[in-house]
């Protein structure tokens, strides 16, 4: 198994929603309940669109074999004074989990 970490592109929409929705289907510990997290396809493009141009956002996505298995989003503050903080959040598909791609994941966003 070769896990390839890098940033998301406009193309991973589609994979990225998959992914997302797979996760929140598996685990108690995510922002969403199973079947709440349907965003449009459109509202996707845009949000991914706006992770691409924005300095402060970034989503890191891990692929393997061409299928995205896990994600870390990095959010930086606008404010001077705080631009030193993050937010992070990180979710790795279940079967995928204890292979080391969140450490990964964290590990590429520095």
């Amino acid at each position: 198994m070769t896990i390839t970490i890098r940033e998301v592109s406009i193309n991973d929409v589609e994979a990225l929603t998959t992914l997302m929705q797979q996760v929140f289907e598996e685990s108690e510990y995510m922002l969403y309940d199973p079947g709440e997290y349907m965003p449009s396809l459109e509202n996707a493009i845009s949000h991914i669109e706006t992770v691409i141009t924005s300095p402060h956002l970034t989503i890191l996505v891990a692929e393997n074999e061409h299928q995205l298995v896990g994600y870390l989003t990095v959010t930086t503050q606008k404010l001077r004074r705080v631009e030193h903080e993050v937010e992070i959040s990180m979710a790795v598909l279940r079967q995928f989990q204890g292979l080391g791609i969140g450490f990964d994941l964290i590990q590429h966003c520095k």
